[in-house]
């Protein structure tokens, strides 16, 4: 279980203007945790799906109590982003079904 607010850094840097969420977890949760959701959220973000990508993690526990991720609040549309992940499937599937018929009888 987590926490999460939206906030907005006034005279903030490019990389983390706008809004953004901290999402800060119970103390239990482990730093490497945190990295890797990180890893996987920014993962996601680069291949253009619905996704905050995270732009800072806090691993010290002291700092507000549990490790966290402030993230950018996503800004497409869910379903939009299913759908063109959704065409690009069907478009890779129907891709590699022509390249295997295509492939022949090797013998």
């Amino acid at each position: 279980m987590q926490r999460s607010s939206v906030l907005r850094w006034q005279g903030a840097p490019e990389a983390i203007a706008g809004p953004l969420i901290l999402r800060l977890n119970r103390s239990r949760v482990g730093e490497d945790r945190v990295r890797l959701e990180a890893i996987v959220h920014n993962w996601l973000a680069a291949q253009r799906y619905t996704c905050p990508d995270v732009r800072a993690t806090g691993t010290d526990q002291s700092v507000l109590g549990g490790v966290f991720t402030v993230m950018t609040a996503a800004s497409r549309p869910a379903a939009r982003s299913r759908d063109r992940a959704d065409r690009r499937r069907r478009t890779i599937h129907r891709a590699s079904k022509r390249t295997v018929a295509g492939a022949g009888d090797p013998g």
